[in-house]
């Protein structure tokens, strides 16, 4: 009776503590960098170069994005079926091997995005010291480490950025560093 006690106590405690790790990462509204918002525009694109970079919506091409070590910033475009995206924010997480990159973009409407047509390209600058860093116990974002190539998501979604539920959609790529 009392090992059916104390597993049962264990199993309450760990279950209880597994729920607050959850929380804890970033299980808020989304959060909006105004800098990073305002270093980004939607423009109308031309659909053969948009064609020639990319498959569908939300991707990164290595040949148009990339990483400016010396001057400290990650240039980006994607391609988007509309001019209403706008970037609310960009993470860095460095819990696995390589760096990754995650810009969370919405256009305010909960309709699917990858399979449109893309008529549009979202681009801009995102300095690396506007980067949010989703596990404050490791190094912020360094471009000159051992890791040379960054791998970029771009998640679309209007509720909350939960790195732990699949997003309503994501694309992205990887990019590498031009010195």
């Amino acid at each position: 009776m009392m090992k059916k006690k104390i597993i049962l106590i264990l199993f309450a405690i760990i279950t209880l503590s597994c729920k607050k790790k959850k929380r804890s990462i970033l299980d808020t509204t989304p959060s909006v960098n105004l800098k990073i918002q305002n270093n980004f525009k939607c423009e109308i694109a031309n659909l053969t170069t948009l064609k020639l970079n990319y498959k569908k919506n939300l991707d990164i091409s290595p040949n148009v994005s990339l990483y400016q070590w010396d001057e400290e910033y990650l240039k980006i475009e994607t391609p988007v079926p509309n001019k209403n995206f706008k970037v609310l924010n960009a993470y860095y997480d460095n819990r696995h091997i390589y760096s990754t990159i995650i810009i969370h973009v919405t256009d305010s409407t909960s309709s699917e995005t990858r399979n449109k047509p893309m008529t549009h390209l979202l681009k801009g600058k995102i300095e690396f010291k506007d980067l949010t860093n989703l596990n404050p116990y490791l190094p912020s974002f360094d471009p000159n480490d051992s890791k040379k190539i960054v791998h970029i998501v771009i998640y679309n979604d209007d509720g909350k950025l939960n790195p732990f539920r699949k997003p309503d959609e994501a694309g992205g790529g990887v990019i590498v560093g031009n010195p």
